[in-house]
């Protein structure tokens, strides 16, 4: 059995409340289904999420690399222009 670190409780509640409420979306919307399959179709569902935020971090971080490198090349231009 797990226990729930005291400082973890609420994020674990509302993680909880996040599961339950597409568990309930999922089975509203295809009725007649198992329970298993509602809960995969969650679990499928929130790696989906990760999965978008992670890439989108991803390119955050690319575009953030060019504009730094970017700026850098402008800087060495403007220098090269004032030693000419």
């Amino acid at each position: 059995m797990y226990t729930v670190p005291r400082e973890k409780e609420e994020l674990f509640r509302k993680a909880a409340d996040m599961i339950n409420s597409k568990f309930n979306v999922y089975r509203t919307a295809q009725p007649n289904h198992s329970a298993d399959r509602y809960s995969t179709t969650v679990l499928v569902d929130f790696a989906m999420q990760i999965l978008q935020m992670q890439q989108e971090k991803w390119l955050i971080l690319k575009t953030l690399r060019i504009s730094v490198l970017i700026n850098r090349l402008l800087e060495i231009q403007k220098m090269s222009e004032h030693i000419n």
